[in-house]
C-alpha cells in the first residue's frame, strides 16, 4: 500500500505542475479489476491503480505513466511500472524522443526483479503513414543477479479514416535465470518478437459515447536460454466506451509472454477498469500557436438550411486545400470566394482534427484553432463543431 500511496501522490503533484504560457496538457486516473492467472498457477483477483501526465507546447512534449498492481494470490505477487519520455518539436517529416522507463516485480518469499532503461527512438510522420525506430539499454536484476540488457524496435503504421494499423518488431538480448537438476544457472537469452496492432475509434476520443477498440496478435519468433528454441503466440483485445466526456469505461482480456528484459512472468488476464480525465485539451486562449498574421483561419458558419458550413479565410491565398478526419485525411480543395474558401459539404457535429495548406505550402494548423499532437507526434487543430 505504501508503493500505492506514493504513486498516487507522485500522480497528484504531475496533475497540479505549472505549465507554461501556451502549453497543453492532459492527465488522468484508472483504477481496474483483474482476474490473472501466472504461469499456469491457479487464477486470482488483482488490483491496479495507473496513472498518466502528458505536457504539450509547439517545441517540446513530455509524457509521464506509472502503473502499480497488486495481485491477491498465493504468491502475493506485486507489480510496479513507470516510463517518462521527452519528445522534440514536432514535425511533419521526423522526430526523436528520448525516453527511461523501471519497473519492479515481487512474490513472497523470494528477491524482487527490478530492471531500469534509457530509451532513444526516432519517428517519421507522413501525414497517415509513419515509421520509427528506437534502440534501448539498460538492465535487471533477476533473484539477485545482475544482466544487462539490449534491446532494438522498429515499426510501420498506416491509418485509413478512423482506423489504424501497425506493424513491430523488437529484438532483445540478456541473461536469464532458470533451474537445471536442481541448479540455479544463469545462460545468454535472446529473442524476437513481431506483431501486429489494429486501433479503431468511433470518433475523437473523450466525447460522449465515443467507442474505441484495439487488437493486438503477435508471436515470439526466436528465443534462445531458459525457454529454449520455441515459438510462442500472445495477443489481447482492448474497450474503451466514454460514459462521459471525461469518464471512460474499459474492459480488456488476452495473453502476454515472460519478459526477461523486466523479469516478469507469463500471464493470461481479464480486467475491467473506469479511467477519468483530470484534465483534457486545453482552453483555445492558451492553445494557440504564433502565426503570421495572414496565416488561414478556420470558421463554423451556418447555412440557409441550418447546417454546418467550413468557411476558411485566407485573403493571400489563391488555393486553399484542407485534410483531417472531415476528409478520411485525403488533400480536399475548397471553393473560392474572393478571400473566402468554402468546403463544400456540411460538416458533422463533434470534435475533428484538421490542417490547412496555402498555395501548395507546407500543411498547418489554422491559426485560430487549437493544435495538439496526436498519438503519432504529429500536431494538428483540434475543430469542435456544435
Amino acid at each position: 500500500m505504501a508503493r500505492l500511496r506514493t504513486l498516487l501522490l507522485s500522480l497528484l503533484l504531475g496533475v497540479v505542475a505549472p505549465c507554461g504560457a501556451g502549453a497543453q496538457w492532459r492527465a488522468s486516473l484508472e483504477l481496474s479489476g483483474a482476474r490473472l492467472q501466472l504461469d499456469a498457477q491457479p487464477s486470482a483477483g488483482a488490483l491496479s491503480l495507473g496513472g498518466a501526465v502528458a505536457r504539450d507546447d509547439a517545441r517540446t512534449s513530455f509524457d509521464l505513466s506509472a502503473l502499480a498492481t497488486l495481485g491477491a494470490d498465493a504468491r502475493r505477487t506485486t507489480q510496479a511500472f513507470a516510463a517518462a519520455t521527452l519528445f522534440g518539436a514536432h514535425g511533419r517529416a521526423a522526430r526523436w524522443s528520448l525516453g527511461a522507463d523501471g519497473g519492479a516485480y515481487t512474490e513472497r518469499g523470494t528477491d524482487a526483479s527490478l530492471s531500469g532503461y534509457l530509451v532513444a527512438r526516432e519517428r517519421f510522420v507522413f501525414r497517415r503513414s509513419g515509421a520509427w525506430a528506437g534502440l534501448a539499454v539498460g538492465g535487471v536484476r533477476d533473484r539477485g543477479d545482475d544482466f544487462g540488457v539490449r534491446m532494438g524496435d522498429a515499426g510501420l503504421w498506416h491509418a485509413v479514416g478512423r482506423l489504424r494499423a501497425a506493424a513491430t518488431a523488437t529484438l532483445v538480448d540478456t541473461r536469464a535465470v532458470s533451474v537445471v537438476q536442481g541448479v540455479w544457472v544463469t545462460e545468454p537469452a535472446t529473442y524476437s518478437d513481431a506483431g501486429a496492432d489494429l486501433r479503431w475509434s468511433s470518433r475523437d476520443a473523450g466525447v460522449a459515447g465515443a467507442l474505441a477498440l484495439r487488437a493486438t496478435l503477435g508471436a515470439r519468433l526466436i528465443s534462445r536460454g531458459a525457454d529454449g528454441a520455441t515459438r510462442k503466440g500472445f495477443g489481447g483485445a482492448d474497450v474503451e466506451l466514454a460514459v462521459r466526456p471525461r469518464v471512460m469505461l474499459t474492459a480488456a482480456a488476452g495473453r502476454q509472454l515472460s519478459d526477461l528484459a523486466r523479469g516478469t512472468p507469463a500471464s493470461r488476464y481479464v480486467a475491467l477498469g473506469l479511467r477519468v480525465a483530470l484534465r483534457d485539451e486545453a482552453p483555445a486562449a492558451r492553445s494557440h500557436t504564433t502565426r503570421a498574421p495572414n496565416a488561414p483561419r478556420v470558421l463554423i458558419e451556418r447555412g440557409a438550411g441550418g447546417e454546418a458550413l467550413l468557411v476558411v479565410i485566407a485573403p493571400a491565398a489563391s488555393v486553399i486545400e484542407i485534410t483531417g478526419t472531415l476528409t478520411d485525411w485525403e488533400p480536399v480543395a475548397l471553393e473560392s470566394r474572393g478571400g473566402r474558401f468554402v468546403l463544400a459539404h456540411a460538416v458533422a457535429s463533434g470534435t475533428h482534427r484538421l490542417l490547412v495548406r496555402a498555395d501548395g505550402g507546407p500543411w498547418t494548423p489554422p491559426a485560430n484553432l487549437p493544435a495538439a499532437a496526436d498519438e503519432d507526434g504529429a500536431r494538428t487543430a483540434l475543430l469542435v463543431v456544435p
